[in-house]
């Protein structure tokens, strides 16, 4: 047996992601070779530069160190960044060219660490990962190497450039310039509190020095990166994982607060009531930020609407409110799989003329040239402070002004692996039927599957039905070995009757699977 085949299950959809117990050093040398080979055949006319950093969890250093011992063996230039988020390593990956690797497993438990990596500024399509799998299994089995860690780690600190003492600060730089054209908030405009919670992450080291140039007093909660994470998952998104700073919030009278996941590159916001808002909102108010904010920036230059014609990216698990509140903002609404990797992927398309992305799970990007086009919730929540600095109601107010709907959270279903083929199995039945609607009705037969008929269906990720009144979505996980399933309507009615259909054709498949989602309780 191949010594890293227990470590395929490591190479997921966005990311190499698992158990830190996969990834020994032998293991991590291997992959540092394949990704060697990889980036060289991007640097064929110069030497290869790769921007490096680590996050906070159990062994992310130890890993760090392993990559750049044998990158500069491969007489790749390794800039060392250091203790960083995720969007920082983007931002350093552009001033070089474009190539950037981080040691991070974002928003998962604390036992899993991971890579993250950018070719030429580009993210890894689920191709590139399991190319890179292939090339390290086919490739000759690697020899440890006699020299212990510490022994690598010090025979490559000579020859690394060492850039940690100002990957933070030269970032804070840039994205304070960057603002600058948006009319930098003005003293008399600026919040009174601001309140953010960094979950015990990397954003730790950077949130004071970017967010108290634009709040007159900033609280920030749970500020050491620890990677044992002491009060839970560095995930906003999590049931009941805010409540701190929902607390916190209200304790001091704040405007707002902003939480963000382990590796900096998700955001969620808690308003002044305490209250969090609905990802699907966020997402809304961040793309009328960036619509409103591009025709601003063109006004003096050109007459005509600035963002005609232009996309806004959203994902499957949105609501169904979402495409029409973005359509009376001007935009074109695109749905699209979950993962920011597929959104800055089909922003990176020659002729792609999406303004913004967003997904349920906190990720956010701005394209329109400002800064880096990669989700960064700490850029995120500049950009929403110098959006709500420019409006004459609070966000309370203009968030109560939306549609209203009743929902259900972003349910995880564990799966066993004999499992995952069932959502397979029904999608292809579905498609089955799709093409063979015309025939059955012709031939007054009856289809191998029953679906809503007044249902709309997506299977661009797994199985989407839209309704008059709402909508329900059941894809599975990029990141865990799960089905995650969310439905939402307008009234309690509405969402009841919605699950009803979603339970009849889980049904269909699997007893188990249906009799788990009847079990979903709306929030």
């Amino acid at each position: 047996m191949h010594p890293f085949l227990p470590q395929q299950t490591l190479f997921r959809a966005y990311d190499i992601r698992g158990d830190y117990r996969y990834f020994t050093d032998d293991f991590v040398a291997g992959l540092a070779d394949a990704l060697s080979n990889h980036f060289s055949q991007f640097s064929i006319n110069h030497k290869t530069q790769i921007v490096l950093g680590y996050d906070m969890r159990q062994g992310s250093l130890d890993i760090a160190k392993i990559l750049a011992s044998n990158f500069t063996k491969a007489n790749i230039d390794v800039i060392w960044l250091g203790l960083i988020t995720t969007p920082i390593m983007a931002y350093w990956a552009e001033q070089y060219q474009g190539h950037g690797i981080i040691v991070t497993a974002s928003h998962s438990v604390k036992n899993y660490t991971g890579i993250k990596w950018l070719t030429a500024g580009k993210s890894p399509s689920s191709a590139d990962i399991t190319a890179l799998y292939n090339s390290l299994y086919n490739s000759k089995a690697y020899v440890p190497s006699s020299p212990s860690l510490n022994q690598l780690w010090v025979g490559c600190q000579s020859k690394i450039i060492n850039k940690q003492d100002v990957a933070i600060t030269k970032y804070t730089q840039a994205l304070h310039q960057a603002v600058k054209p948006l009319q930098t908030i003005k003293p008399n405009k600026m919040i009174r509190t601001l309140v953010i919670d960094c979950l015990n992450g990397t954003t730790s080291n950077v949130v004071y020095h970017v967010f108290s140039q634009y709040a007159q007093q900033v609280i920030v909660l749970n500020d050491n990166p620890d990677g044992n994470f002491p009060l839970g998952n560095p995930d906003p998104c999590e049931n009941g994982r805010l409540q701190q700073l929902q607390s916190e919030v209200l304790k001091h009278n704040a405007t707002l607060g902003l939480a963000f996941d382990g590796d900096g590159d998700r955001m969620m916001i808690v308003d002044s009531q305490g209250k969090i808002i609905d990802a699907d909102n966020l997402l809304y108010l961040l793309a009328n930020t960036a619509i409103e904010d591009q025709r601003l920036l063109k006004t003096t230059h050109n007459t005509q609407d600035a963002t005609a014609n232009m996309d806004v990216i959203f994902d499957v698990k949105c609501s169904h409110h979402l495409p029409v509140m973005l359509k009376k903002l001007g935009a074109n609404p695109v749905m699209s799989k979950t993962g920011s990797s597929n959104m800055r992927q089909q922003m990176q398309l020659k002729n792609s003329t999406t303004l913004f992305a967003g997904e349920l799970s906190g990720h956010f990007i701005f394209n329109d040239g400002l800064f880096i086009s990669h989700d960064d919730g700490i850029y995120a929540g500049v950009r929403l402070l110098h959006w709500l600095a420019k409006q004459p109601h609070t966000l309370h107010h203009i968030i109560n002004q939306l549609p209203s709907m009743v929902s259900t959270t972003d349910v995880y279903i564990p799966v066993q692996k004999e499992q995952q083929s069932l959502l397979a199995k029904l999608i292809t039945m579905i498609k089955n039927w799709l093409n063979d609607l015309g025939t059955a009705i012709a031939n007054n037969t009856t289809p191998a599957i029953k679906l809503p008929k007044d249902a709309k269906v997506c299977l661009i990720d797994g199985i989407r039905l839209d309704f008059k009144n709402g909508f329900g979505v059941i894809r599975s996980s990029n990141t865990s070995q799960s089905f995650t399933i969310r439905f939402a309507g307008n009234t309690m009615a509405d969402i009841q009757k919605i699950q009803q259909q979603l339970v009849a054709l889980c049904r269909q498949i699997d007893d188990k699977l249906a009799n788990q989602v009847a079990k979903i309780q709306p929030i």
